[in-house]
């Protein structure tokens, strides 16, 4: 347990170490789709420890998790672009005070890849996909955000392959290529026994379905129901959403 992780770590005078497992808490608490008002909450009570503690590295890197969680909960105003800009952070300015950090860079441009995709502006979720798309293999792994990502570029590809219809074959390609390697990665991890992620994996496959040429309405909706109980049983109350 993280939080058990920071008291020991405090107790035991390790304070980065009890700040670092703070980071991850409030991370995981977010990512495992806790209610927004619970996620804030803890954010706003912890995050002052990180000021506290003069551990700003850990808090320089919560930071646009934060501000991700503010525009989500409608505490700041969501810019058309979708940006990680609000009351605690200018996404600009800030990219380019880590811009020495290929990881944080990375990880802040999906944080807003998640804004962007939740809010519908599939565009902007797709051009950051593209820019972020390495960061479950490069940063992200064996981390619960990494496995997110994996979800979200599978979620972005098919909502690119239904929306862009029209376009060429190599787009489509590209797009139904990021589908099936999410959909692979995900099967993986189901079989080797990873309880957080059946239900990914069936709103991915229940997405995926829609895209047929013959899709049948009552197949369909089992497929979404399956998913949306999976997500439900498992605690993620943002993936039912979705």
């Amino acid at each position: 347990d993280n939080l058990v992780g920071y008291q020991i770590g405090m107790e035991q005078g390790e304070t980065f170490y009890a700040m670092l497992t703070l980071m991850r808490m409030l991370v995981a608490s977010f990512c495992a789709g806790r209610p927004l008002v619970m996620v804030a909450s803890d954010m706003k009570t912890y995050a002052p420890h990180f000021l506290e503690h003069k551990q700003m590295v850990c808090y320089r890197r919560i930071l646009p998790c934060i501000q991700l969680v503010r525009l989500l909960k409608g505490d700041d105003e969501v810019l058309s672009s979708c940006e990680l800009t609000g009351e605690l952070i200018n996404e600009s300015s800030y990219i380019l005070q880590i811009r020495e950090e290929a990881g944080q860079v990375s990880l802040t441009l999906f944080y807003r890849l998640i804004l962007a995709y939740y809010l519908g502006n599939y565009d902007v979720a797709a051009e950051l996909s593209d820019k972020t798309q390495d960061y479950a293999t490069t940063y992200g792994k064996g981390h619960s955000l990494g496995v997110r990502h994996v979800f979200f570029q599978g979620l972005i590809a098919i909502a690119m392959l239904r929306e862009q219809k029209g376009v060429g074959t190599r787009v489509r390609r590209k797009w139904q290529a990021r589908k099936s390697k999410s959909i692979k990665k995900l099967r993986s991890w189901v079989k080797k026994g990873n309880p957080n992620i059946p239900h990914m994996l069936s709103i991915l496959e229940a997405e995926a379905y829609t895209l047929k040429k013959d899709v049948k309405l009552d197949i369909a909706m089992s497929k979404f129901n399956a998913a949306i109980s999976g997500a439900a049983v498992a605690g993620f109350l943002n993936d039912k959403a979705v």
